[in-house]
């Protein structure tokens, strides 16, 4: 069934912390974000690369450098997030390819799964990087760092 990736998690943690900076124009390390969120230093460095490949995120080297998205959080798509980091989007092989699956010819599920993946695939679309850190999405919690 599906399970989000540890690299899946701790990318959209990564994004979310960026994309309170964002209106500043601030750059924030790696290491003060790894800090702040209790999360792994050396897996976020790795994390961060094929979002700047893809255009995610920018970074400047120095003292007063760091990561930064390079466009506004509304403008990010949580898919783009996901599909930069190379996870997978199917819930069930056949949503690729009906080729993937042996029994896709006498499937009785694969009308419900097409459904379940719709509108997964919605959800990935219209949700954005600025949803995740909306005021209230979750509550006695300051994620400032």
């Amino acid at each position: 069934m599906l399970k989000v990736t540890r690299q899946a998690d701790y990318g959209l943690l990564l994004v979310a912390a960026l994309a309170f900076h964002y209106a500043e124009g601030e750059y924030v390390s790696l290491k003060h974000v790894a800090e702040k969120r209790k999360l792994p230093y050396r897996f976020l460095g790795k994390i961060v690369t094929p979002f700047k490949k893809v255009g995610i995120v920018e970074s400047r080297e120095g003292v007063t450098g760091g990561y930064r998205l390079a466009r506004a959080p509304e403008k990010i798509s949580i898919r783009e997030v996901l599909e930069a980091l190379g996870e997978p989007l199917s819930l069930v092989r056949c949503a690729d390819s009906e080729r993937a699956c042996q029994s896709f010819c006498q499937c009785f599920s694969k009308r419900f799964w097409r459904d379940v993946q719709q509108k997964i695939d919605e959800l990935l679309d219209n949700y954005t990087v600025a949803d995740l850190i909306e005021e209230g999405s979750v509550p006695n919690v300051q994620f400032k760092i």
